[in-house]
């Protein structure tokens, strides 16, 4: 689900970097994305639009752990 909903996050100005798990524990999901501005994807995500397809991903947003990093 993540791959098909690329278009509104590419239309909010996310690029995604890099999609991997981990070796150990194939439902930990890392993703490296640039973005506009810090904030950007807290709003992505809050938007209930997009919150709508995250739930029906599986995935659980209170276990999203978000650090912004500088160039």
């Amino acid at each position: 689900m993540f791959d098909e909903h690329s278009g509104p996050r590419e239309a909010a100005g996310i690029k995604t970097i890099y999609v991997g798990n981990e070796i150990e524990n194939p439902n930990k999901v890392h993703i490296v994305m640039e973005t506009p501005a810090a904030d950007t994807m807290q709003k992505f995500m809050q938007n209930p639009e997009n919150a709508k397809v995250i739930a029906e991903s599986g995935h659980k947003q209170e276990t999203t752990v978000m650090s912004v990093c500088s160039d």
